[in-house]
C-alpha cells in the first residue's frame, strides 16, 4: 500500500489502479481483469509509464527469449510461466 501513494496516474487522468487477490487463483483473474478493464500495460515502465523497449509480440517467453532488464542485463527468466 505504501507503493500506492507514489503511482502516477493512468494516461487518462484516473488514479492508478491497484489489484490485490486473495483467491489463490491470481494468475487467471488478473489476466481477467486485465481483459475486463482494459488495462495491459505491457511495454511501461512501472513507475514512469513510458516505453521500455519491451517486445510486445504473442511469442510465449522463455528463459531463453526474456526481454532484457531496464539497465541492459538480460533477464534470469524468474517468474515466467514454462
Amino acid at each position: 500500500m505504501k507503493l500506492a501513494r507514489r503511482l502516477p496516474p493512468r494516461a487518462d487522468g484516473q488514479p492508478a489502479l491497484i489489484l490485490v487477490n486473495l483467491s489463490g487463483r491470481g494468475d487467471k483473474d488478473v489476466d481477467t481483469a486485465i481483459k475486463w478493464f482494459d488495462i495491459d500495460t505491457r511495454g511501461t515502465g512501472s513507475e514512469s509509464g513510458e516505453m521500455v523497449g519491451t517486445d510486445l509480440s504473442d511469442e510465449p517467453l522463455t528463459p531463453g527469449n526474456s526481454p532484457a532488464l531496464q539497465d541492459g542485463t538480460p533477464s534470469t527468466g524468474a517468474g515466467i510461466e514454462l
